[in-house]
């Protein structure tokens, strides 16, 4: 009978489903069981974990009948799990334990996020980020999983602002900047508009040239996927974030990453009849005025290309 009583209050804590006596009785156990240990972790770190054993507990007895004894068994094997938890915490003070949140934009679509610090985040069509719902009380930190985005930064001088893009890191205090790290782009950019901004890549490729460069307004660091190389260059940093108005500028890009840049934008699928045609270099300006046909025409008339459309498709081939 005792056996039970105890398995039913446990488990209505579990569920949520208990009284307030119950609940007092619960937790003051599992902060005995904490209090054990001599290691010192936080108030916000014990209660993650006391929420990560809680929710292994239920997993464990969500299905089983157990007796007294196996459940203290049970429970104190999850406890045991868990003060490895407590030691990981306590000696990495600056873990993360923040909840995340991931924003995909749609093809042909602009989206403007505000950030818990009042920073702003402009994406360029087809992007994904991923971002604290709050900020930590050390760092800024998020993660440019795929595409464009215009970073609009508020000042913190206890907090660097860190932009995260395939290995890349963007570190600043408070500035403007753009990063562009699309799949198609055989290169990571960061292109800066105000302020100063740090750009590295990894420890790891410290033999493949410098490790990190620093940028100012109108200049841009570019990382090669291939060569590993991290450099530098001048640049019209308003030529950059003209996507955000509409504009596009491609400057001696390679037509096969202007035709993404015009898939991600008018939700257009573009192929090729000839491999060659990849390779070939654009520069060229439009504004959010010229159309799909329009920016197809000036491609075509630079490169002595023509195009048909095949089963919903532009094909771009060689004029002959």
């Amino acid at each position: 009978m005792k056996d039970n009583r105890i398995l039913k209050i446990l488990s209505r804590y579990l569920n949520h489903q208990s009284d307030s006596a119950e609940k007092v009785k619960v937790e003051a156990w599992y902060d005995h069981e904490f209090a054990k240990t001599e290691l010192k972790i936080d108030d916000a770190k014990r209660a993650f974990l006391r929420d990560k054993m809680k929710r292994e507990i239920n997993r464990e007895i969500s299905d089983q009948k157990y007796t007294l004894k196996h459940m203290v068994l049970m429970v104190a094997s999850v406890i045991l799990v868990f003060l490895s938890f407590i030691f990981y915490f306590s000696v990495n003070p600056t873990i993360d334990t923040a909840k995340y949140i991931t924003r995909k934009v749609d093809m042909g679509k602009n989206l403007i996020i505000q950030l818990n610090d009042s920073s702003l985040v402009t994406l360029n069509a087809g992007s994904e980020i991923r971002y604290p719902e709050r900020f930590s009380k050390k760092d800024r930190r998020i993660y440019l999983i795929s595409g464009e985005a215009f970073f609009e930064v508020k000042k913190d001088s206890k907090r660097p602002f860190i932009v995260e893009a395939g290995g890349i890191e963007t570190k600043v205090l408070g500035t403007k900047f753009n990063v562009n790290y699309y799949s198609f782009y055989d290169k990571i950019s960061v292109t800066v508009a105000s302020g100063k901004v740090k750009v590295s890549k990894p420890d790891s490729l410290k033999s493949s040239g410098d490790l990190a460069v620093f940028l100012l307004p109108n200049q841009q660091a570019i990382f090669d996927k291939n060569s590993k190389l991290l450099t530098k260059r001048e640049i019209n940093a308003n030529k950059i974030k003209g996507w955000m108005n509409g504009e596009l500028y491609f400057d001696n890009e390679k037509l096969s990453h202007v035709v993404e840049v015009l898939k991600t934008r008018f939700k257009k699928d573009i192929i090729f009849d000839n491999h060659s045609i990849k390779e070939y270099r654009i520069t060229l300006g439009f504004t959010n005025n010229d159309s799909f046909d329009g920016i197809l025409f000036a491609i075509k008339k630079a490169n002595n290309l023509k195009s048909l459309e095949k089963d919903g498709k532009v094909v771009l081939m060689l004029n002959q």
